[in-house]
């Protein structure tokens, strides 16, 4: 600011001392000279640099904008600056949930700063730690209190009894919402040019849901393909006007205790079934029906499902 009043002073004139400000007194000096001693800028406009040319008139600009923004309907915003944040390192599996219970952090913002754990577990271990990002605020609660992190609710989300065929799978078990209720199953045709994020909010769903539903990695999606969505049952009319959407009937719907039932059809097993209902593993479909042996399953038995 002092070296723009020096230059005021030097120059009289506000639109000389700014451009004085962005390329050095020397060019404007040798401008005015040139220009048989003119001191208006307009009258030594060629002669400047460049980027002095677009200086001026943009910082003109920027004052006209913050002296009359009410006029044209523009209003400042206040700035949302990131909180100061810090890493902690992680050496077991830990489920974002349970750090936010134990610490009042909300997941959101947990997973606003960690967005490469998508499905909102760190899979860290003993021999693989894993750094988080956290707000300094939290980093001392959640150092003071890392074992009670670990424990809530351990069994729930790391439930290591329940081996699955496919031991990832009990990492995405809690990474989305359980298995769609009352929704009804749509398929729609992707168009070119369709990203996910747009058809997301096109049949207003999670990108991470429709991303679980299709199997979808690195949103890499291609013109001609279908996508399974799940659409709430009041609006599947409203969607199966639109174009490249098929109706296929109706998710059944949640018994009044809390079981959906599923008719074991040729060629099914436990496993494909369990694959079928997000968060269930083969394990749980067999205590839930007091089955013992897996190989006893016939086609035509109706097996209680929890959800």
């Amino acid at each position: 600011v002092s070296y723009l009043k020096d230059l005021y002073e030097m120059y009289d004139d506000w639109m000389l001392a700014i451009a004085a400000y962005n390329c050095g007194q020397g060019n404007v000096n040798k401008a005015i000279r040139r220009s048989g001693g003119k001191k208006n800028y307009w009258d030594i406009y060629y002669r400047l640099p460049r980027e002095t040319r677009g200086y001026v008139p943009n910082f003109i600009a920027a004052l006209y904008v913050f002296n009359y923004s009410e006029q044209y309907n523009l209003y400042p915003i206040k700035p949302d600056f990131p909180p100061l944040c810090d890493t902690v390192m992680i050496h077991k599996p830990l489920h974002f949930e349970q750090i936010a219970a134990v610490v009042k952090m909300p997941v959101d913002q947990l997973y606003e700063l960690n967005p490469q754990y998508r499905k909102k577990i760190i899979p860290a271990t003993d021999f693989r730690p894993l750094a988080i990002k956290m707000p300094y605020n939290y980093i001392n609660e959640f150092v003071e209190q890392q074992d009670s992190v670990l424990a809530y609710n351990r069994l729930k989300y790391f439930d290591t009894k329940d081996r699955v065929v496919d031991p990832r799978a009990r990492y995405s078990r809690y990474a989305h919402s359980n298995a769609p209720k009352n929704r009804t199953k749509i398929l729609y045709t992707i168009k070119k040019g369709d990203v996910v994020g747009s058809i997301a909010q096109k049949f207003n769903v999670k990108a991470s849901d429709m991303r679980y539903w299709n199997k979808i990695k690195r949103n890499r999606i291609r013109a001609g393909k279908k996508l399974v969505i799940y659409v709430p049952n009041k609006k599947a009319k409203k969607f199966k006007s639109y174009k490249n959407v098929e109706v296929k009937g109706r998710v059944a719907k949640l018994a009044s205790n809390g079981y959906v039932y599923h008719k074991v059809k040729r060629g099914e097993n436990l496993w494909t079934i369990a694959r079928k209902y997000r968060g269930v593993s083969n394990k749980d479909i067999m205590r839930w029906n007091n089955i013992r042996n897996a190989k006893m399953v016939k086609p035509g038995k109706r097996l209680k499902i929890k959800m």
